[in-house]
This record gives structure tokens, sequence and C-alpha cells, in this order.
């Protein structure tokens, strides 16, 4: 060990007598400190100065304007103010070309534009829309999108930053979306709960519950007011079956001009909805029955007029004419009275009891009226049949009483609409107050059957009453549905009783007791995360500090390697008492050693007391660095002693893989295939690990098995030294003068 120190004294003594090799060494020394100090400290805390980084905004918003949300609602603008409190980046407000052609030549690291339709788009789930078709489409909800350009050109981390700028706006815009709808939830919840607060709120359950067991009644009216319009419908269609028949049989038997049934069709077409439509199908029908029965008296006389010879076909004509046109007038008349009747049966009121009651009277006066025509016109048959003289004058009486029976059918017309009318559209009004469930079942039936109606072609007679007959089948279909939607609000009265019963209205204050803003909190972030972070490290620069001052003292070990000969001077080697060669190894060894040790101590406590990076253990922190010195130094100075200029590269591409491969930036896993296979082996992944645990907190002996897996590096170090020194030094020594011969080499 002689020869080692006496090789080391040499070594420093030459070192202090020159002052050009003072000043290099150091600068030696110093040189990995600011490499490691220059770049822990620019990453101190990088996301911390984003600040400057210049942004453009675009917003061509218009505003949104719904049903859900009376006023007018513009996202972009309320991103716009949020971004210019907002200090992150630099946000700068621009109109869309500008924001486009800043981004391009690299005035904007990026540009978010907020096109006119985003509020709508972004509201569109809160509104109805409109499908290709141009129906109503309550489903289409259309994704609002912004427009995000970036320049990954201008820097690369840039653009990673800039990207986390464009999620906080989707986060800030997402934020206005949820909030807007949830302060209107939560303001109608505040409500409820400021009445369930009152004392009146357990007795306007209750008769909340009343209500609906009220209105429970009332669909089950308006049920059976439904069968009543399809007993209406029937009628109608009676009437206009038996007026249309009159009109065919005056044109075959009489060869007189008919009624214009294709006006009571188009009538019909024209109607908007299903009990309107009862409304003119009824109007209509007593019209064509008054309008035929104007033709009965003329059709009587006329055929009374013939002469005696005719007898018996004017007998034919007359009963004809009673058969084919009377009775069943009368007959639908008095299925029309039979429908009142029933209409009547479910009327809960007097005044529309006795509005009933006058139709049907009107209708008792009508048919009795009827039936006496038809017993004239029968008695003029016979009389004509037995060749009376008195048939002139029977023939003129029957078209007074023909033309009285009209007017009574007229007459029946308007009391439909005083009396009928008017009574049913009382109760279709109360049903109509019923809840928006009844409601929207009654829109729809309404719409199902003007859907039907709506098909009439307007051919006739015909037409209308195939409709009328389709109407009647919907018709029954509402009544089922009426009476369905009536059980349901009966059930929902129960259930409040119930509630009411079990206390349920407490339960229900409790719970909407809070803030409007705390129950609006909760239903847009109904879940949070809470960080806790297991091994706490103060900043992103105290993270980097094992990585930059790892690498420093390899760095180091590369520069003394370049700048030191690595190999002893055969001059020194003379001046020594017969050394052998693993005393040189050794000797030249114990000056990188030192070297390399002084630059990890000026740089462990640069870290610590300058730089101020956190470490948990400070000993043990400067500890680690002293090990991995000495690894590093020794393995680099072995290779570049044994294998001289090739063990310098050797060690150049050791260090370059190490920078790649040892997760020092981004975890390993990120890593190519390559890297992760290489990680276990590498010493400056052990080194690493076990200062990570320096710095941010120690787990069970992590520290002292990456401490000691370092230790193998050091042992491959020295047998590689003591084995092959002497051996492969003379073989690469001729390597190094053919190399020197070149002259341009060293």
């Amino acid at each position: 060990m002689k020869n080692v120190w006496a090789i080391f004294r040499t070594d420093m003594l030459h070192i202090r007598s020159s002052v050009i090799a003072l000043i290099i060494a150091i600068g030696l020394i110093l040189m990995p400190s600011f490499y490691a100090w220059f770049n822990i400290y620019a990453n101190w805390d990088p996301y911390d100065s984003t600040g400057d980084m210049k942004v453009a905004v675009a917003n061509s918003d218009k505003g949104y304007q719904g049903d859900l949300l009376p006023a007018k609602v513009n996202v972009g603008d309320q991103v716009s103010n949020a971004l210019r409190a907002n200090d992150s980046l630099e946000w700068t407000f621009v109109n869309e070309d500008k924001a486009k052609s800043g981004v391009e030549s690299g005035e904007y690291y990026a540009a978010i534009v907020i096109p006119e339709d985003f509020s709508t788009d972004l509201f569109s789930l809160l509104n109805e829309g409109t499908a290709d078709s141009g129906k109503t489409d309550k489903t289409k909800a259309r994704q609002a999108q912004l427009v995000y350009y970036s320049n990954p050109k201008k820097n690369p981390i840039g653009s990673t930053v800039t990207d986390q700028g464009a999620s906080t706006v989707r986060q800030q815009i997402s934020d206005t979306l949820t909030s807007s709808v949830a302060q209107a939830a939560a303001g109608t919840l505040d409500s409820v709960a400021s009445y369930l607060d009152t004392d009146q709120s357990a007795r306007s359950i209750s008769a909340l519950s009343a209500n609906l067991r009220r209105q429970s009644a009332d669909l089950s009216d308006a049920a059976d007011l439904a069968s009543s319009y399809a007993g209406l419908a029937d009628s109608a269609a009676s009437l206009l079956d038996a007026s249309g028949k009159s009109m065919e049989r005056t044109k075959r038997s009489l060869q007189s001009s008919t009624v214009d049934m294709d006006g009571i069709t188009g009538k019909l077409g024209d109607a908007s909805t299903s009990i309107d439509r009862v409304n003119a199908n009824m109007a209509d029908g007593l019209d064509s029955a008054a309008n035929a029965f104007d033709n009965v008296g003329d059709n009587a006389e006329e055929a009374l007029g013939k002469p005696a010879a005719g007898a018996a076909n004017t007998a034919a004509a007359l009963r004809a004419i009673s058969t084919n046109r009377i009775r069943p007038m009368i007959a639908s008349l008095t299925q029309y009275r039979n429908t009142l009747v029933s209409i009547r049966e479910t009327l809960h009121t007097e005044p529309a009891k006795a509005a009933i009651d006058r139709a049907i009277a009107d209708v008792d006066r009508t048919l009795k009226r009827l039936n006496a025509t038809d017993t004239k016109i029968n008695d003029a048959a016979d009389q004509a049949e037995a060749k009376g003289q008195a048939i002139n004058d029977a023939g003129k009486d029957i078209a007074t009483q023909a033309q009285a029976s009209a007017q009574s059918i007229r007459d029946l017309n308007k009391s439909y609409q005083d009396n009928v009318v008017a009574t049913l559209s009382g109760v279709t009004d109360s049903a109509k107050r019923t809840g928006t469930d009844a409601k929207a079942l009654i829109d729809e039936t309404t719409s199902a059957l003007a859907d039907v109606t709506g098909r009439t072609d307007g051919s006739g007679s015909a037409g209308a009453l195939t409709n009328i007959k389709e109407l009647t089948a919907n018709i029954d279909t509402a009544h089922d549905t009426l009476l369905e939607q009536s059980k349901k609000l009966g059930e929902t009265a129960d259930k409040l009783d119930e509630a009411m019963a079990s206390g349920g209205v407490e339960e229900v204050r409790k719970l909407l007791s809070q803030p409007t803003d705390t129950i609006a909190l909760a239903m847009t972030t109904p879940v949070t995360t809470k960080r806790i972070a297991v091994y706490p490290i103060a900043n992103n620069g105290s993270a980097m500090t094992p990585f930059y001052t790892l690498l420093a003292i390899w760095v180091g070990a590369m520069f003394l390697s370049i700048i030191l000969k690595a190999n002893v001077s055969d001059k020194i080697s003379a001046a020594l008492d017969r050394p052998r060669p693993w005393q040189l190894y050794l000797g030249r060894g114990l000056t990188f050693v030192a070297f390399s040790l002084a630059q990890t101590t000026v740089l462990g406590l640069g870290d610590l007391l300058y730089l101020r990076a956190q470490a948990t253990d400070p000993l043990l922190f400067m500890l680690c660095l002293w090990w991995s010195s000495l690894v590093s130094s020794m393995l680099v100075y072995t290779l570049a002693a044994v294998f001289n200029t090739v063990g310098k590269a050797i060690c150049a591409a050791l260090m370059i893989s190490q920078i790649a491969g040892i997760g020092g930036t981004f975890p390993v896993e990120m890593l190519p295939g390559v890297f992760r296979q290489l990680y276990p082996y590498l010493p400056f992944s052990h080194g690493i690990t076990a200062l990570r645990e320096a710095v941010g907190g120690f787990y069970g002996n992590v520290y002292w098995e990456q401490m000691g897996r370092m230790g193998i590096y050091l042992v491959v170090a020295l047998l590689i030294g003591f084995t092959l020194y002497t051996p492969v030094t003379r073989a690469m020594a001729k390597t190094s003068t053919l190399i020197s011969s070149t002259v341009a080499m060293n």
C-alpha cells in the first residue's frame, strides 16, 4: 500500500505545483455541481411559471335560451370571463382568424375557438330537437365541440402544457352546464323546503292527496265522456248514413237533385281534434237530415199529384219515402237520444244534467213530428191505393208537416250546441286540469284521432262514415287509457297518505334543509377525490434532484477520465519501490476517487444548503451520493485504465443508456421495451432508487438493498482491474500507439 499512497501524494503535489493544473482541478470539482444545480432549479416548479405562455381564445358563441332555462345563457361568455381571472396561462382574446394565424406564426402556443352554436349544442339535451323529417324529436342531443389548435413545433412541452389548459376550459364548461341545471333544481328544492317548514305543509299535502283523488275521479269522468263521444260519433254516422240513402233514393225514384254530401265530408276532414270532429259530424248529420226532409214534402206532394190511374205507383213511392228516408232518421235520432241519456248518467252537477234534459226534450219533440209525418205519408199511401179523392189535400198537409219536421231537426242542431256541447266542454276542461300525465295522454289520444280523421279522402259520405268508425275505435282506446291514469292518480294519493302517516314529510324537510349551494354542489360534483400523498415531496425540483444529481456524478466521472491520465507514467513508476501492477492501478484510482468525492461533496451540500432540496435524512442522502460516487468513479476509471480509448467509449455508451433507461423523467413502464429490459442491470437505476428513498421517505430496507446492489458494480470494477490491468493494458498500448500515429487523434 506504500506505493499506492506514494502515487496519490505525487499526483496531488503535481497538481498543487501548477496554477493552471490547480484551476483545472477546481473546475473539475465544480463543473458537475453547476450542471446539476441549473437543471434542478430550472425544474423547481415549471408549472407554476406558465403565466407567460400565450394562448388565444376566440369566442363566437351566441348563447342559448330555452324552456328549462328561460333566461339567456351564454357559456362562451362565462368561460371567457373565468379565463380572464385565470392566470395559469396568458389568455389572449382575439377573433377566430387572428387566433388561427397566431398559432401558425408561433405567436401563440395554442388557440381555443368557441363556435357560435356552442351554448345551443351544449343545452340541446334540455330542449326539443328537430329531426331531418321536420318532426319534433326530443331525443336528438348534440355534443358541443371546442376547436383546439396547437403548435407542437414551437415547443413539445409547451404543447403538453396548453393541452392541460384546454382541459381546464373543458372542465370549466362542464361545470357551467351542470351548475346551471343544478342551481335551477336546487332553487326548486329550496322552495319546497321553505314551504315544508310552514305549519300548513302537512295540511297542503293532505289537500294535494284529496286533489289527486278528485282528479282521479275527473279522469274517470273523462273516460265516461270519451265513451259518450263514441256514442255520439255512432249517432252522427247513423244520421249521415240515413241522409245519404235518402238522397240516393230521391235521385232514383223522383229524378230530383241530391244533397251535396261532399260538403259534409269536407267539413269532417277539416276537423282538427277528435272532440271537435265529433261535434262537427253531429252538426253536419243534423243539417243533412234537415236538408233531406226539405225534399220529403215536395216529393210526397209530387207523388200525390199524379193521375189516379197511377195510384198504385204513388202508394209505392210514398211507402218508399217512409221506409228509406223517414224511418232511418227516426232510428238515428232515437240512438242519439239514448246516447244523451247515457251522458246524463255520467254527470255529477245539476246544471249539467238540466242541460242534457233540455236536449233530450228537444229530441223527443222532433221524434214526435217525424213519427207524425211518417203516419201521414203511410195514410196517404193507403188512400192512394183506395183511389181516394182527398189525395191532393193530403199532399199539401204532408208537405207542411215535412217542413215543420225539417225545421225541428235544424233546431236540434242549436240545442246540441247550446246544451250538449257546452256541457261536455265543461267536463273536458275539468279533465284537462288533472295534471301533466293526464293532459299528455289526452293530447296523445287527440293526436292519434286527428291522424285517423286526417286521412278522409273527401270523396263523399262513404269516406266520412269510414273515418267516423275509425274515430270511434280510437275513442274507445282513449277511454281505456284514461281509466288507467285515473287508477295511477288514485295510487299516488294512497302513497301520499302513507307517507304522511309514517312521517315522510319530516324526512323530506331534513333532507332539503341544507343550503341551496350545498345541494347544487352535491348534484354537480357527487364524487370528489381526496388526494393523500404517501411520500409527499415539496416541489418538482426536489423530485428531480435524485436524477440530476446522480447524472452529474456520472458526468463528472466521465470528465475525469478525459482530463486525468488513467495510467501511471514511467517517470513516477521509476521512483517507486518495485511497484506491482495492482499498486499502479489502485494508486491512480485513488486520485480518481478523491476528485469524484470532492465533486460529490460540493454537489450534495449545494443541493441541501443552497437549493434547499428536500431530504428526509440528509446524512443518508449524502452517504448515498458518496457511495454512488465511489462506484461510478471506480467503474469509469477501470474501463479507461484497462481498455484505454475503447474503455472511454464504453463509459460514454454506458452513461447514455442510463440517461434514457433509468426512468429519471418518465416512468420506466412508459419506456420502450429494450430499456425496460436493461433497467435492472444499470448501476444508475439502483442509485436513483436509493436516493429517492432518502428524499421522499423510507420503505422497509429498500435503501440498503439498493446500496448493496451498487456495491456489486464496485466489486466487478475491482475484479476487472486486478485481473486484466497488466495483460490488457499491454495489448491496448499497441492500439494507442497506432491511434497516436494518426497525429489527429489522442
